[in-house]
């Protein structure tokens, strides 16, 4: 099966996307854990009991190495990066609402987050990257 070119804005814009994904899953694990510091979250069965109790709201479980490498990604961001990725992804909160809590402009706000995006797909790319020369 032969395939056409490949679209490198389209290559990215995908790679773009899917760290986009993955920032709203490790901000929606961030806001779940519960480990007091310890480094383990939630139990699974605490999760599925939540999500059975959601009924229509139905949420994916979360995958904890996968949140806990992203976060080690996030750790890397100036720390004013970090809360505002926390407050948008793990709080749902708006530009316009973290730029007033910080005392900034939302295009501060949002292009802050968009760095954090850009950062994890280029080290999420490098990994994938290095285990695929592994094989």
């Amino acid at each position: 099966m032969k395939r056409g070119p490949i679209d490198p804005d389209q290559v990215h814009a995908e790679r773009l996307e899917h760290a986009r994904h993955d920032l709203e899953l490790w901000g929606r694990w961030v806001m779940q854990r519960t480990d007091g510091g310890l480094g383990y979250g939630q139990s699974v069965l605490a999760n599925l009991q939540r999500v059975s109790q959601s009924g229509s709201g139905y949420e994916a479980p979360i995958v904890e190495t996968h949140c806990s490498a992203i976060d080690d990604i996030v750790s890397t961001l100036p720390e004013q990066t970090r809360v505002q990725c926390r407050l948008h992804f793990g709080g749902r909160f708006s530009f316009a609402f973290i730029a007033r809590q910080h005392r900034c402009a939302p295009a501060t706000v949002s292009r802050n987050v968009a760095v954090a995006i850009q950062t994890v797909a280029d080290r999420t790319l490098d990994h994938r990257k290095r285990n695929s020369y592994a094989m």
